[in-house]
């Protein structure tokens, strides 16, 4: 909903303090993170703004980095592919790769069409994996550089967001 709140959190709290104050102090975040991941977040202090990027994320293409407990196995990966969510939708799962990892954690790099990270997480624990860490590294055209330090933030160019 566009009236939802930045999650009543310490790090959320923080994060609200560092935006710039020329925006007002009420923020929207367009399709939000679960508490528990991580990544990109998109925050808009424009209620029109909002609205309709809210509408235009469902039709963006996303890429999440999934860190699991063991590697998937070959059905299990199939599933994910698959994309059937526990409500009986599905999600449109483009590509769902390995990306490494060390001892029992296991990245996979998944890009999905509206996809949030609550709906990645359901997917892969459909699929009996055991889900640690997500990460949206990619919502539509904007992409998380690895020059962003977590709880920084940067300003989005009108230009980006209707590429």
């Amino acid at each position: 909903p566009l009236d939802q709140p930045l999650p009543n959190a310490p790090e959320a709290a923080a994060a609200l303090e560092r935006l710039p104050g020329r925006s007002g102090r009420r923020f929207i975040v367009i399709s939000p993170m679960p508490r528990i991941d991580g990544g990109l977040e998109l925050i808009c202090g424009d209620g029109a703004c909002a609205a309709q990027l809210q509408r235009r994320v469902r039709q963006w293409i996303s890429v999440f980095s999934v860190r699991v407990i063991g590697e998937l196995a070959e059905a299990q990966h199939a599933g994910v592919l698959g994309g059937a969510l526990d409500s009986g939708e599905r999600l449109m799962v483009l590509d769902c790769q390995g990306a490494g990892g060390e001892g029992t954690n296991r990245w996979y790099t998944v890009r999905a069409r509206g996809a949030s990270g609550k709906a990645i997480r359901q997917l892969f624990e459909r699929q009996g994996a055991r889900v640690s860490r997500i990460l949206r590294i990619q919502l539509g055209p904007l992409t998380l550089g690895r020059t962003l330090s977590r709880g920084h933030f940067r300003a989005v160019e009108t230009d980006e967001i209707e590429a």
